[in-house]
């Protein structure tokens, strides 16, 4: 009796991780679909890790990433465009908001624009070193860009420059438009 208890717990068990592999294999199956469009357009490959995949092209000598992850029980399907550069300090920059106002640290990168200051807040735990970067009218422009076509957060992580858009749509990932975001990114880290 007991064994036909245990028994039956493993075949449940692995059902369950059957069905789970299948739906992985399938999810990478059609992000392949997706993604596939853009490489050619952009001159890359699709790569694919374990539990990953993205469009890898190296454009005017910058290594971008493209990442499409689908939605899950927490996030919104997100599209990230990642460039890999050096750069001289990490830094966020998203949309100003009332809370910004309340927990406002001395962390945070003046541009000397009061329009583009008063609707965008950069911080950085080296505000000096990163300022003059966003001093450059082109580079605040592409910021300008990028949110309003959707893009919820800039940033330098350390290793690359990362763009991300929560709830992209079919337009957003369509090759040519695209093509317009990664011409976009590579101007603002210029």
């Amino acid at each position: 009796m007991v064994f036909l208890q245990v028994a039956l717990i493993l075949g449940i068990g692995l059902f369950i991780f059957i069905i789970a592999f299948l739906g992985i294999k399938l999810v990478m199956k059609e992000l392949r679909k997706k993604l596939n469009p853009i490489a050619e357009k952009l001159g890359g490959r699709v790569v694919s890790g374990k539990w990953d995949i993205w469009v890898e092209a190296v454009i005017d000598g910058f290594t971008v990433k493209i990442k499409l992850r689908p939605p899950s029980q927490y996030n919104r399907e997100t599209l990230y465009i990642n460039v890999v550069k050096p750069f001289i300090g990490k830094f966020t920059v998203k949309r100003r908001s009332k809370l910004d106002e309340i927990f406002s640290t001395n962390r945070i990168v003046k541009t000397h624009d009061p329009e583009f200051d008063r609707d965008y807040i950069i911080k950085s735990p080296v505000p000096v070193q990163v300022s003059p970067h966003f001093q450059d009218v082109s580079r605040r422009s592409a910021i300008r860009f990028f949110f309003e076509n959707g893009f919820n957060t800039l940033q330098y992580n350390g290793r690359e420059f990362v763009f991300t858009k929560e709830g992209y749509s079919k337009e957003d990932i369509r090759p040519e438009r695209m093509e317009v975001f990664v011409k976009k990114a590579l101007d603002f880290i210029r």
